[in-house]
């Protein structure tokens, strides 16, 4: 028998890899297919894993796929229903895992990187949220609603926000004057405030306050009575979850030499709308423009 030329065996050769390579190809894009149908397709089993990531949820249309939540998750109301996962430094992964989730949301800068990096460890889809400052809700929003498949929802919500912020922003740049010194209680024995960097002190500003621990590079940084007292506040802000303020107004009263308790002008504000960067963060800078008003010049 004659052997086949050379040229044919090599034509087969190359064929037969080069249909192999094919295959190979095909196999991959459908595997990449897969992959990326995976990553757009709608989340339906979330956690929440902030109290203000929850709320974020329910303002994108997704509450009612939270399976679960971390304490302190009340607002709306629906949320005190959801099943309790830990808080937000301490996981029940037992629980975790029995809610089979397919999305897990964390706080960009509050979820403690260890508490991530076990979750994505278990094989679950954890997406961090940078929610911090004003212009971060809008945009967090947005990205929950894409992820959840509420975008239609979300985008109206994100963009009542960005409308109504930008209207409270223009009314207090139309204010002209000094602008009040002001202090901002956050805890007592001893005394926490925040820097002009955290949400708070971003509120005040917008307001047209100045904030008289603004500079400092904590974001919560304690402070000494003597302090407080010798930098003159002129207006005090103390942050309340309703249980005590009227003691904290009152402890204030050994100091009359600050101008802030001699005129009356030590307020209580609620800590759950001003401390979380969700849509309610709008009420909070209302009630801080209310207090501010009457010392800052129009």
């Amino acid at each position: 028998m004659t052997p086949p030329a050379s040229g044919v065996v090599g034509g087969r050769s190359c064929q037969v890899r080069r249909g192999f390579r094919s295959l190979w190809l095909f196999g991959l894009l459908g595997l990449v297919s897969v992959a990326a149908l995976a990553a757009v397709a709608p989340a339906h089993r979330l956690l929440s894993l902030s109290p203000n990531l929850t709320e974020l949820v329910y303002a994108a249309g997704a509450g009612d796929r939270l399976v679960g939540v971390v304490a302190y998750s009340d607002f709306p109301a629906a949320a005190r229903r959801v099943l309790l996962i830990g808080d937000a430094f301490r996981l029940d992964m037992e629980r975790v895992m029995a809610v089979r989730p397919d999305l897990v949301l964390a706080w960009g800068s509050g979820t403690p990187g260890e508490n991530v990096a076990r979750l994505r460890a278990l094989g679950l889809r954890v997406e961090a949220v940078p929610v911090d400052h004003l212009d971060q809700i809008a945009p967090a929003i947005e990205n929950i609603g894409r992820w959840a498949g509420t975008s239609a929802i979300a985008s109206q919500a994100a963009k009542r926000f960005r409308v109504a912020l930008a209207e409270r922003r223009r009314q207090q740049r139309g204010r002209v004057g000094v602008a009040p010194r002001v202090f901002i209680q956050v805890g007592q024995n001893p005394f926490y405030t925040v820097n002009d960097q955290q949400l708070i002190g971003e509120v005040v500003r917008l307001c047209g306050g100045q904030n008289i621990f603004g500079e400092l590079s904590q974001l919560a940084p304690s402070i000494g009575e003597e302090a407080i007292v010798a930098r003159q506040p002129q207006v005090i802000l103390v942050l309340d979850d309703g249980r005590d303020g009227d003691a904290a107004r009152r402890a204030w009263q050994r100091w009359p030499q600050v101008p802030a308790v001699r005129e009356g002008r030590v307020y209580t504000l609620d800590s759950n709308v001003l401390a979380r960067a969700t849509p309610r963060i709008l009420e909070g800078i209302d009630a801080v423009c209310r207090r501010l008003s009457p010392v800052r010049p129009s």
